[in-house]
């Protein structure tokens, strides 16, 4: 069998195998997704990625956003301990990272959606400042 095809059906394995080793998403990645998907805010969402050794919830790939919905295991010590190096790991990686409680979103979808949009005006300021149009081109 050629290369190419026993790759191409490793992959759909992989990715088989990916798709059932995600959890499903709770109520508030649910109502976050129905928001966020389809380009509805203007970049391209995709869900449960995985970047490094961690899933990620929600990724932004053209600007690097993460997005992450914390559920009740986030408010211990040593959720808040796991958070921080997630957080760190990405952000050394170039990642923007923005968390939200599941409470959060639950009771204040609007609210988190303005802070996603928030920080995607941001990103288009930051690469505005860094690429001036009409700049010479050397």
């Amino acid at each position: 069998m050629n290369g190419n095809v026993s790759d191409y059906y490793n992959s759909i394995i992989r990715n088989n195998v990916g798709r059932k080793s995600r959890p499903e998403m709770s109520e508030a990645e649910r109502l976050l997704w129905a928001e966020i998907r389809q380009k509805k805010l203007g970049v391209s969402f995709e869900r449960k990625v995985k970047i490094g050794p961690y899933f990620v919830d929600f990724y932004a790939p053209k600007i690097k956003l993460v997005v992450q919905m914390n559920r009740r295991r986030h408010d211990t010590e040593e959720g808040r301990r796991k958070d921080a190096a997630f957080d760190d790991y990405l952000r050394k990686k170039g990642y923007k990272v923005l968390r939200f409680s599941s409470t959060e979103a639950i009771a204040n979808i609007n609210g988190v959606i303005q802070r996603i949009l928030l920080q995607l005006y941001q990103t288009n300021l930051d690469e505005d400042t860094e690429n001036p149009q009409g700049s010479a081109q050397g």
